[in-house]
């Protein structure tokens, strides 16, 4: 059986149609479904949850489904589990340009 996809969600009645919005367990962001035509609310929830499926991601150590931006591919984990380490970018590095820059490159200190 598979696993229950996130118990966070809302659902709203439009003319007989039902449109869901699932929320990302970690941080909240959410993803909408178009609105969809049923017999039943369990039906049109099972078809939302079809569609919501691919926006989210399954942390393999928590369980918790988790949106893109939450989620460290890498690990296959939520950053809750697994923060994803982000090397400070060149431009924002202090970088003392005389001893550090130049022994880096191989050249001698002036």
């Amino acid at each position: 059986m598979p696993p229950i996809f996130t118990p966070k969600y809302a659902m709203n009645e439009e003319n007989g149609k039902y449109r869901f919005t699932f929320f990302c367990e970690l941080s909240g962001e959410s993803y909408t479904t178009p609105a969809i035509a049923a017999d039943s609310i369990e039906k049109a929830l099972e078809l939302a949850r079809n569609d919501a499926r691919p926006h989210f991601n399954r942390c393999m150590r928590c369980q918790r489904w988790i949106c893109d931006a939450a989620y460290n591919e890498d690990e296959m984990m939520c950053l809750s589990c697994a923060p994803k380490i982000n090397p400070t970018p060149v431009s924002n590095t202090r970088v003392n340009k005389g001893r550090h820059f130049s022994s880096a490159f191989g050249k001698k200190d002036s």
